[in-house]
């Protein structure tokens, strides 16, 4: 029987359902090939500025937590003889936003170089655009005004694998 097949299909060729189930076939793999290359099941967060970009994908989770937004305004004290002082609204006072990021080698950051991306936006002084979402956070622009880190996790050569950092960003008026 398998020797009439071989016949059949060298002397007419292949059927041309056999040729559409091949052509859907390969369309498959190709989808199956594009959907490796793309990394699935993330997206970005948010980001300050393009600098630190948030996200989580199969390759890279960079995030943060204990977000933190604090509003405020101005206000003076007046002394009064014989009387509680009375308070005089001056205006709002600038925002600031605080918050952990936690760099780890293992999620696909680089700790020290993303570090050093920060240090240079709290050096520059450039005020950033802070979006969560694709929300802006407030209606100005922050600038980096303090950096703490924390290393973590160190190998024995000096690599350095997991530093956690707390961010201090007061709005740029």
């Amino acid at each position: 029987m398998a020797d009439k097949t071989k016949e059949f299909v060298r002397k007419k060729g292949i059927p041309e359902p056999a040729k559409k189930a091949v052509r859907k076939t390969n369309r498959n793999i190709e989808k199956c090939r594009i959907e490796l290359k793309k990394p699935s099941g993330g997206g970005t967060i948010g980001h300050i500025g393009k600098t630190v970009v948030f996200q989580t994908s199969d390759r890279k989770i960079l995030t943060f937590s204990k977000m933190q937004r604090s509003v405020k305004g101005r206000w003076a004290s007046h002394s009064r003889i014989g009387k509680k002082p009375r308070k005089q609204f001056l205006g709002p006072d600038a925002d600031q936003l605080t918050f952990t990021i936690t760099l780890n080698a293992a999620h696909g950051v680089k700790p020290r170089k993303t570090v050093g991306n920060i240090e240079k936006l709290i050096r520059t002084g450039k005020p950033q655009t802070v979006v969560i979402g694709k929300k802006k956070v407030g209606s100005n622009k922050y600038v980096i005004t303090e950096m703490s880190e924390s290393w973590e996790t160190i190998l024995n050569r000096g690599e350095v694998v997991k530093i956690s950092c707390d961010l201090t960003l007061e709005e740029y008026l």
